[in-house]
């Protein structure tokens, strides 16, 4: 079974191949967070991952005007969920640090935990 995450992405590329403007909807920092397969998808790619997005492309029914609303909506959430990772990896480095009874560290930890928190909101 496939995760909201993939789900996402695949929506993502579906619509962005339907549109044909990546490059002016999606910027570089982006391609960071996809999955290796998905960012084949965006930067042309062929393969049978392609080739099965472009035909469910093709048979997608959206209207013009609301595909960019659409994908800006899929990137929101996609960059969300990276966030929501991020956050759980920098808890679980203060877990750590704190067993280690590294004081530095955790504080370190806490400010970029709350600075990454600040992004999702």
């Amino acid at each position: 079974m496939r995760g909201r995450r993939e789900l996402l992405e695949e929506r993502l590329a579906i619509l962005m191949l339907k549109s044909g403007k990546q490059k002016e909807i999606i910027n570089t920092e982006d391609f960071q967070i996809f999955s290796p397969q998905i960012c084949q998808v965006l930067k042309g790619e062929t393969n049978e991952l392609t080739n099965r997005l472009v035909l469910k492309a093709e048979i997608e029914q959206i209207e013009e005007k609301d595909l960019k609303p659409e994908i800006q909506n899929c990137l929101k959430e996609i960059r969300k969920l990276n966030t929501k990772k991020r956050l759980d990896q920098i808890s679980q480095q203060i877990g750590k640090a704190e067993t280690e009874q590294d004081s530095s560290k955790v504080q370190e930890l806490l400010q970029e935990f709350t600075k990454t928190l600040d992004k999702l909101n």
